[in-house]
């Protein structure tokens, strides 16, 4: 699963993998995604806001795993902003 956050720009995201996600309730997941990536450099990991709304939106895929937060933040520090082009879903 990719932990996908949406900017204010709606067009780039940071991204954070996981392991495959559970299947939605109507059965279908994320299989593939395309887009153009570029490294960011930012000193750190994300902060402020940005990490506030990242943390919130995948809490639950994190602490399921015995994954900390913070740890999250700190062991996915180099941002990769992917802006997408397609996504194929079934």
């Amino acid at each position: 699963m990719t932990g996908i956050t949406r900017r204010k720009d709606r067009r780039c995201f940071p991204v954070w993998t996981t392991p495959p996600p559970l299947p939605r309730s109507d059965g279908s997941t994320t299989r593939r995604r395309s887009g153009s990536a570029r490294s960011v450099v930012e000193p750190g990991p994300l902060t402020g806001d940005e990490a506030d709304r990242y943390i919130a939106k995948y809490r639950a895929t994190i602490e399921p795993v015995g994954a900390r937060p913070e740890d999250v933040l700190d062991d996915y520090s180099t941002v990769i902003r992917v802006t997408p082009t397609r996504a194929r879903v079934y």
